[in-house]
């Protein structure tokens, strides 16, 4: 958006395990997508015909939704 915008930032700390997986996405990622959908596409197997990293999959199919925003998406994975 335009103008000023103030951000108050919450900070926290967790228990990170390996395996685990945090996904950071832009509104462009969530206002298209219901966040049950978000889950499913971070931690369903690649399949043949996608072979794209998770965030990839998030952002080409918040595009294919019809976002309107910018769309981007981080998934990180502890190892």
């Amino acid at each position: 958006g335009s103008g000023n915008q103030f951000v108050r930032p919450q900070l926290g700390e967790i228990k990170a395990e390996r395996g685990d997986r945090f996904v950071l996405v832009t509104d462009g990622v969530t206002d298209g997508l219901w966040d049950r959908r978000i889950e499913e596409m971070v931690t369903e197997p690649n399949t043949a015909a996608s072979q794209m990293l998770p965030g990839t999959r998030l952002v080409e199919l918040a595009i294919e939704e019809g976002s309107r925003d910018n769309a981007t998406a981080v998934v990180v994975e502890v190892i």
